[in-house]
């Protein structure tokens, strides 16, 4: 997990409830040299580029795939592994790539299914897997 600020780590809840500019400001408050290691800043600052009329989605991409590397190296919370693929179809419906958006979805639910979590954790990160697929059937 990352450090925010010294003191508070980034968690996945942060990445999903916060808006770019606190996630941003937190990842900022840490030397480079710790967040380009930590997959929960990674991911942080992807998820930065998330919002609706984002002017380069793709932004996201080096810093989902960095955060990959590592949570595939086995550093970083389970819970992130599910929340890159849902980063990622964020990103695709926002480029109107709905089919793409809906399979990262699947990744991420087949991530979910895979991991071992609390089931508090468990049925939010299901929530917003529901949520984004409802997203990506309306259009």
């Amino acid at each position: 997990m990352g450090a925010g600020n010294g003191d508070t780590p980034i968690t996945w809840r942060d990445v999903v409830h916060r808006g770019a500019e606190d996630l941003r400001a937190r990842v900022a408050l840490m030397p480079e040299e710790i967040w380009s290691r930590d997959p929960a800043a990674l991911v942080a600052l992807a998820a930065s580029y998330r919002s609706s009329g984002s002017t380069n989605p793709y932004a996201a991409e080096p810093y989902l795939d960095a955060a990959g590397e590592l949570l595939d190296a086995g550093i970083g919370d389970a819970q992130l592994r599910v929340v890159v693929p849902l980063l990622r179809s964020t990103c695709m419906r926002e480029l109107g790539r709905f089919g793409d958006a809906r399979q990262l979805l699947a990744d991420a639910a087949h991530e979910l299914g895979d991991a071992r979590l609390p089931l508090a954790d468990r049925v939010e990160l299901q929530a917003l897997i529901l949520c984004g697929e409802g997203v990506c059937r309306m259009f």
